[in-house]
């Protein structure tokens, strides 16, 4: 699965583990101790953005209100929506039937593309 956020390429490659390998810009992303990135579940989240109110150069996703989802584990991936109508509420995740996604525990990393951004690579 591709992500271009203009600037940066990101990429989640189902692998090494049984977990997404994470790239970034074509090099391996690594976390402070030299392992590779490599979430268990990879939530794509897709959502517009506005200004941020504390600095309006800045980009602010919108985090209200719902839009299309793509939920990675297992080495699959369940296209669906995210849903959430209060600030104070948990994002909600649902396939295409309206059933909720059943989001395995384990490290789960939330991608925030905006519409257009996402490409799934098979």
């Amino acid at each position: 699965m591709n992500l271009d956020y203009g600037s940066t390429f990101v990429e989640y490659r189902w692998g090494q583990g049984n977990k997404w390998v994470r790239s970034q810009n074509g090099t391996l992303h690594l976390d402070s101790e030299g392992v590779a990135v490599a979430p268990d579940v990879v939530i794509v989240q897709v959502v517009s953005y506005g200004r941020s109110r504390a600095d309006g150069r800045s980009p602010e996703a919108v985090l209200l209100g719902e839009g299309e989802a793509l939920v990675f584990f297992n080495g699959t991936v369940t296209e669906g929506f995210w849903k959430r109508t209060e600030a104070d509420e948990v994002t909600q995740y649902f396939d295409r039937g309206g059933q909720t996604i059943a989001i395995p525990p384990g490290r789960i990393w939330i991608a925030l593309p905006r519409v257009g951004q996402v490409q799934i690579v098979k």
